[in-house]
């Protein structure tokens, strides 16, 4: 196996999430990987794809001696310093990860989900500043940055006291990602703890003129409302929200979601 194919490997398995692997199939490759090395003991690759598995096992005891162990033998393999920075990272140790990640990084510049790495492990030591530099530049270079990235992005920026930075990193990824619901929800509660109500109240406006969920953000705006000091319109949203209820098809008004938005609506109107 090439170099280049075996980080391959190694890179779709360090980002892909630890359930996707079932752990019968874990145990199978574990016992090919321990019979390969024992026959070829001196194959880096071989070490990489076994601490990969390891590391799906949620192993990083023995993810981490597999990566000393590829590092003596080919210290150039780049797939063993993405791996080390994440196993590492995700152990609490994110101190320990950022010269991986950046020895990762000199070998693979601009890498776009090392860099969203590093960023996670600078932003949990304190160092707002660098993180907020790498999750510009992973947002820059990656083709479409999911909600997660963003939110991150947003929660550093906030613990920096960059509150009007944050909420920027919010509304252009709402832009970009044609309203992503996790992010207008925390966009939204950006706005409410920054006292800003009248932005907060302007955000429903377009969601409510789209078919979909009007019950649902009728009640949360009534939520909104009640923060912002305005009983009687969240009254009047309440009453809204339980007749957009009633117009729905008998068997949309009895799911289960549904009839508990309806108990929580008739408790809150006085």
């Amino acid at each position: 196996m090439s170099r280049g194919t075996a980080n391959c490997l190694i890179l779709l398995v360090a980002f892909a999430p630890l359930a996707s692997l079932a752990h019968d199939d874990l145990e199978r490759q574990l016992e090919r990987l321990d019979q390969a090395i024992e026959a070829a003991p001196r194959e880096a690759e071989l070490y990489l794809q076994r601490a990969s598995v390891h590391h799906a096992h949620q192993d990083p005891a023995e993810a981490l001696t597999d990566l000393e162990r590829a590092e003596r033998l080919d210290p150039d393999a780049a797939g063993l310093w993405l791996l080390r920075g994440r196993v590492l990272l995700e152990s609490g140790r994110a101190g320990e990860a950022i010269p991986a990640l950046q020895r990762y990084l000199d070998l693979q510049p601009g890498d776009g989900l090392a860099l969203a790495l590093r960023a996670r492990a600078r932003s949990q030591t304190g160092d707002t500043a660098g993180a907020e530099a790498d999750y510009a530049a992973a947002t820059a270079s990656l083709a479409r940055p999911g909600p997660e990235l963003i939110m991150e992005r947003s929660q550093n920026l906030q613990s920096a006291g960059r509150s009007q930075e944050a909420l920027a990193v919010l509304d252009e990824g709402i832009r970009n990602l044609g309203g992503a619901a996790a992010l207008w929800e925390a966009a939204l509660a950006l706005e409410i703890k920054m006292g800003r109500w009248t932005a907060a109240l302007a955000r429903f406006e377009a969601p409510l003129q789209r078919p979909g969920s009007r019950a649902a953000l009728l009640a949360r705006r009534a939520e909104v409302l009640d923060l912002a000091g305005e009983p009687e319109a969240a009254s009047e949203d309440r009453r809204q929200a339980l007749a957009a209820l009633d117009a729905l098809p008998l068997s949309r008004r009895q799911s289960a979601a549904n009839l508990q938005l309806r108990q929580s609506l008739e408790s809150r109107l006085p």
